[in-house]
């Protein structure tokens, strides 16, 4: 398994992505839905870890193949591990590849009633604009800066997405330890492996805002969420 640093210049970071497999440099920018210098840009600021898979490893599933991986990712002083379903595995095919891992907050909006789900992405580029379907499970996700904590970054995302001002005590928080979410391809980035790891909290509101739902930019994309009937 190999780690880049976040602050590898743009030129080194094009030399870590092309030890990969499946990552055509030439094509990248063509085939995604953001662009290299713009991926670079988020890992100065964001507190993303980008790894290699590394080969070496077994595609049966091992419990301490994920604890090496979630001390890569979170520090040796890392808490226990949780998983989003016990013991997610790494496939063949992916051994080798880069994977994108998120350190984030994931942001539950609910009334008695409702909650608040993001149900799909528009990405602009070039002029064109292309809308991406997929509920998910929160009104959205706040990917953390370097250092901050999963309350600060979920006051900044309700403040930034929702224009809600919040305070900590507001806040129910959902999780005990950082939660690590299954690997899949990245919807942003096509030759990446995408994971997010995550703590959740949720803003219980009086009645339900913005109509029907939300749309809010978030670098770059907009964000459609909707509002659903709890069950």
């Amino acid at each position: 398994m190999f780690t880049m640093s976040n602050t590898v210049p743009f030129e080194g970071m094009k030399l870590f992505l092309s030890l990969a497999k499946g990552v055509n440099l030439k094509t990248f920018d063509e085939r995604s839905r953001k662009s290299l210098k713009q991926f670079h840009n988020q890992l100065a600021v964001k507190d993303l870890k980008v790894l290699i898979l590394g080969e070496d490893n077994s595609s049966v599933i091992l419990e301490e193949m994920w604890q090496n991986l979630y001390r890569t990712v979170l520090g040796k002083e890392a808490t226990p591990i949780i998983l989003e379903r016990a013991l997610p595995s790494i496939s063949e095919e992916m051994l080798g590849h880069v994977l994108l891992a998120r350190m984030t907050s994931r942001l539950h909006i609910e009334t008695k009633d409702y909650e608040l789900l993001e149900v799909g992405r528009e990405y602009t580029k070039g002029g064109k604009k292309e809308f991406v379907p997929g509920k998910k499970k929160s009104a959205g996700t706040e990917t953390r800066r370097h250092g901050e904590s999963f309350i600060n970054a979920a006051i900044c995302g309700f403040l930034e997405e929702f224009g809600l001002i919040v305070e900590p005590g507001d806040l129910e928080v959902l999780t005990t330890h950082e939660v690590i979410g299954d690997i899949h391809q990245s919807s942003v980035y096509p030759d990446f492996l995408s994971q997010q790891i995550y703590q959740s909290v949720r803003l219980m509101l009086p009645t339900r805002l913005w109509g029907d739902g939300k749309i809010f930019p978030d670098d770059g994309v907009d964000i459609h969420t909707k509002w659903f009937p709890l069950t």
